[in-house]
């Protein structure tokens, strides 16, 4: 299955792929950051800081029992862990 493409509100396009289930934290222009699950079609959360957002995907993935994978601004994957239940 091809990785599935968001479009950021710059234009930015960051490539993540569907057979990864977790919650992804995704740049969103050039000041925020949006939480979203692998498999969700809306975004769970739109936070200020990175640190915001991740602090958000960590709850859900903790409910969830998903990891969490953080994207940098250049679309790469900056970090990937699991929250213990």
């Amino acid at each position: 299955m091809p990785p599935k493409v968001i479009k950021s509100s710059n234009a930015r396009r960051i490539a993540v792929s569907t057979t990864v289930a977790g919650e992804y934290v995704i740049p969103l222009g050039g000041t925020g950051w949006v939480v979203k699950g692998s498999t969700a079609k809306k975004y769970a959360a739109i936070a200020n800081s990175k640190t915001e957002a991740v602090r958000i995907a960590r709850s859900l993935a903790k409910i969830s029992g998903r990891p969490v994978i953080v994207f940098g601004k250049d679309g790469t994957i900056q970090q990937r862990f699991s929250v213990p239940a």
